[in-house]
């Protein structure tokens, strides 16, 4: 049993899957599911009991009043698959840490320090898998398998203290697979160039350099900082001025420039979203639902990015404004409480124990304040990964305190065990239905992509639960895929059916308002059908599609200049990738236009009809098509500030 959660660690990076969409968080989160109900099993099994004074401990003690109010959140804003996934997930954590406390007080910690070093080999190796073939993309595609580079940077970071902690604790072979590891390690952390785990490690280095003193650092701890020290030069020269597109001055220059930055947007938004559901969030994982309500697609940051509705953002970079978000200001403030208690408890374990431990529980001190930065401006709480190790760390910890207090003689009662793995085991259940249910909507995807909608309807179906599955990673309900397949066979009352459901699973889901209004508008319902395209532009207001699909309506209903101005507002690609993919903007202006032109051309004077003729005809010469765009977009600026008509605005311009 000592060695199950060291192996679980070990083989962490190997437990991935090529058939769901997010290729670790549902498998891995079956994987722990397990790993804990096998030993909650092991310990009734063998009639072991657990350390009662965790109860008492005041890091676990916020952590749980934080789940407490995940849970109250959920509950309050409605129960959804997420929620309950999410609140699951949090207590794993929880639950995992109270068996490495109790199993770390009986046989020690060194076998974790051993896998986590194995977990950083096999993470490196799998990237160095990755790129030989590819080296010119590295620092655009290849993350291992922690799902982006930059949590791929975060994952290695965590792994730093117990890989330098091998180097003084391991024996020979040990302490060389630690230099490897960490040789490897810091040839990813310069090649990812995250600059959250660059400024971390800045910290951490610091930090830890302030407080030990000279004279009790292991000799193999002052070559291991001197020899990666000299190797992170060497790399950095390397990487930084030889064949490589993006410098590390650029990172900087970018990661400075934050007024300007999309992830600014995403805090503002976040702080709105916050100060309006304040007490209990808006529900746990609900943030990507709620943040369009709060403008989040309404600034030009984001507007270039995610006008088409090709792309949502899932999560507000910063795991401490995240928490606040969904499950309030309690559950907020209980998480960074965490964190301070840590920060403390660690410190006063440096302190207070003898050479070897005492810089190991420095090295963690180190950490977690670096970490503490990189929660701030990034998701590691959304990982699996990241969360064993940073609980590892939190176990590791508590551990000693209990232990160094002598604290450890009293148990708790057995249906403590019995509590913890009807936990575990409903958490393996719904894990199973939610990977089973991605499996299916990534194949429904896929069918998508080839235009096979009988196939997406049957994937659709085997993917989708009410009560666990009912909406993907990216924020869209599966109804929606169900509803799309429906639609494009012209089974428009089925679609709607279908959409209105996707709709009151994610009422901002900006293709799911646009298909409504469009299958509104195919069934004569011309009021209802503006009413949700209205919705769309609210939250996404330059979406090409959802204007043109207005600014028909009001071509329809012959008013011209309303349905001109609705259209010109779209954000359009250059006029060169327009004619690539054959988009129809082009074409639906000029019939907009020429309508309007015709309205009102026996109203205007000889010249004003001489400029309308010659501008309509400019429409048929290609070359000179993209500049009447040009033109009449100008024109509505003008129009609307001057408060005049499109003609006198053209002919000011023309």
């Amino acid at each position: 049993m000592k060695r199950l959660f060291p192996f679980i660690i070990s083989i962490l990076p190997i437990v991935f899957s090529f058939s769901t969409f997010d290729s670790v968080l549902h498998i891995r989160f079956i994987f722990l599911s397990i790993a804990v109900s096998i030993v909650a099993l092991l310990y009734l099994f063998k009639n072991k009991k657990l350390v009662n004074n965790y109860l008492n401990h005041s890091a676990l003690l916020v952590y749980l009043i934080m789940i407490f109010f995940y849970v109250f959140s959920a509950f309050y804003n409605g129960p959804a698959a997420y929620s309950i996934f999410l609140c699951l997930k949090l207590s794993l954590f929880y639950i995992f840490s109270i068996f490495i406390i109790n199993l770390i007080i009986e046989y020690g910690y060194k076998h974790y320090c051993q896998s986590v070093v194995i977990f950083s080999l096999l993470i490196s190796t799998i990237y160095f898998l990755q790129i030989t073939d590819n080296y010119d993309v590295i620092d655009f595609v290849f993350s291992s398998t922690m799902g982006n580079k930059n949590l791929l940077g975060s994952a290695i970071f965590l792994s730093l203290p117990f890989l330098f902690y091998t180097i003084i604790i391991g024996n020979k072979l040990w302490r060389i697979i630690s230099y490897v590891a960490i040789f490897m390690a810091i040839i990813i952390l310069v090649s990812v160039k995250s600059m959250a785990v660059i400024i971390a490690l800045i910290i951490s280095a610091l930090s830890f350099l302030i407080l030990f003193k000279r004279n009790q650092i292991n000799r193999y701890i002052i070559k291991a900082i001197y020899i990666c020290a000299l190797f992170f030069l060497a790399t950095f020269i390397s990487f930084n001025f030889f064949n490589y597109d993006i410098k590390i001055k650029d990172k900087i220059s970018t990661f400075i420039k934050y007024r300007s930055s999309a992830r600014l947007v995403l805090y503002k938004s976040t702080f709105k979203l916050i100060k309006h559901n304040l007490l209990l969030g808006v529900g746990p994982g609900n943030w990507k639902i709620k943040c369009p309500e709060y403008g989040v697609y309404s600034t030009k940051e984001l507007d270039h990015t995610y006008y088409n509705g090709l792309n949502f953002v899932q999560r507000p970079h910063n795991d401490f404004l995240w928490v606040f978000a969904e499950a309030g200001v309690f559950a907020g403030l209980c998480y960074i409480i965490l964190f301070l208690i840590i920060l403390r408890e660690s410190y006063l374990l440096y302190k207070r124990n003898v050479k070897k431990e005492r810089i190991f529980y420095l090295l963690l001190f180190s950490t977690i304040l670096g970490y503490s930065l990189i929660s701030m401006v990034d998701f590691p709480l959304e990982r699996i990964s990241h969360n064993i190790l940073f609980f590892l760390i939190v176990s590791i910890i508590i551990s000693g305190t209990i232990k160094q207090n002598n604290n450890y003689k009293d148990y708790a009662s057995v249906w403590v065990l019995y509590l913890f793995l009807s936990i575990t085991l409903f958490a393996v259940y719904v894990g199973y239905v939610r990977y089973n249910g991605e499996i299916h909507a990534t194949n429904a995807i896929r069918y998508k992509v080839k235009n096979n909608w009988p196939m997406v309807i049957k994937e659709i179906n085997k993917a989708y639960d009410i009560h666990y599955y009912e909406i993907d990673n990216t924020s869209t309900p599966l109804l929606w895929y169900r509803g799309l397949a429906y639609f494009q066979q012209n089974q428009i009352e089925k679609a709607l059916v279908d959409f209105k459901q996707a709709y009151k699973v994610n009422p901002n889901h900006i293709h799911t308002l646009n298909n409504i209004g469009t299958c509104y508008g195919n069934l004569g319902e011309m009021e209802k059908a503006k009413e949700f395209y209205n919705k769309v532009l609210a939250l996404y207001p330059t979406n090409k599609e959802s204007r043109m699909n207005l600014a028909i309506i009001y071509f329809n209903e012959n008013q011209f200049t309303q349905s001109l101005d609705i259209i010109l507002q779209s954000r359009i690609d250059h006029y060169r990738l327009r004619i690539e993919n054959k988009d129809d903007f082009d074409f639906y202006l000029k019939t907009i236009f020429q309508s309007y032109a015709d309205s009102v051309y026996n109203y205007s004077t000889t010249e004003e009809q001489v400029s309308l003729s010659s501008f309509i005809n400019d429409f048929e010469n290609e070359k000179r098509q993209g500049r009447n765009v040009e033109i009449l977009q100008k024109a509505s600026k003008i129009r609307k500030k001057n408060k005049i008509s499109y003609k006198n605005a053209i002919m000011n311009l023309y």
